[in-house]
């Protein structure tokens, strides 16, 4: 009987009212962590991913202005300039697709010299509230030789 009642009267009994906060607190704090780094993951995601789609729908447009350049290279009487412009990059490339979905794309292409062509492209979107965007510029130039 001795050793029961020693076992109830020691102070080693289990845990205490200050040791139940501290470790619920310590355990809040870290809980609140990991919810706030997977919102910050959350929200990179959908930026990296909204910037893909830009990034594709530029490549895309680049891609389709190079192809009028190139289209019909064979015709002497084919006039570059006469080709490469805005009305006909969104005839061959229009933006009513289903990725181009909540972005807009602003295309302007500017003359350089007789054989060259500054090409910039403008993608925006959306994102939590706030316009976002991308631009690129790329240069043509007019690669057959005169005839």
């Amino acid at each position: 009987m001795d050793n029961i009642h020693k076992r109830f009267n020691s102070k080693e009994m289990g845990f205490g009212l200050v040791e139940v906060l501290v470790s619920l607190s310590i355990l809040t704090v870290v809980v609140l962590g990991f919810n706030f780094l997977s919102g910050v993951a959350l929200r990179s995601w959908e930026n990296a991913k909204n910037k893909s789609i830009a990034y594709n729908i530029i490549q895309d447009t680049f891609e389709c202005t190079r192809n009028l350049r190139d289209i019909n290279f064979n015709s002497p009487s084919y006039d570059w300039d006469d080709g490469v412009n805005t009305e006909n990059i969104e005839d061959v490339c229009p933006t009513n697709t289903e990725a181009f979905n909540g972005f807009g794309r602003m295309i302007d292409i500017e003359d350089i010299s007789e054989n060259k062509k500054k090409i910039t492209i403008d993608v925006s979107w959306q994102e939590r509230g706030q316009e976002k965007s991308l631009k690129s510029i790329t240069y043509l130039t007019e690669w057959r030789g005169r005839y």
